[in-house]
C-alpha cells in the first residue's frame, strides 16, 4: 500500500469495510481511491462506505 497507494486504495477499503470491520477506515480509503482514480468502481466504493458509515451512527446508542 505504500509503495503503489493508487493500486491498493480500493482495495484496502474494501477490506476494511467488510474483513476489517473499520467503517472509517474504509471511507478514509474509498475516498483516498476516488481521488486517485475517479472510475465506476471507485465512485460504486465511497457510495457503499458512505451507507455503512451512516447505518453505523444511526446504531449508535
Amino acid at each position: 500500500m505504500l509503495r503503489h497507494p493508487e493500486a491498493y486504495a480500493d482495495h484496502a477499503a474494501d477490506f476494511w469495510l467488510m474483513v476489517g470491520a473499520n467503517v472509517d477506515r474504509g471511507l478514509q480509503l474509498a475516498l483516498r481511491a476516488l481521488v486517485m482514480r475517479q472510475t465506476t468502481r471507485s465512485y460504486a466504493l465511497v457510495q457503499r462506505a458512505t451507507t455503512a458509515r451512516n447505518q453505523t451512527a444511526r446504531d449508535a446508542p
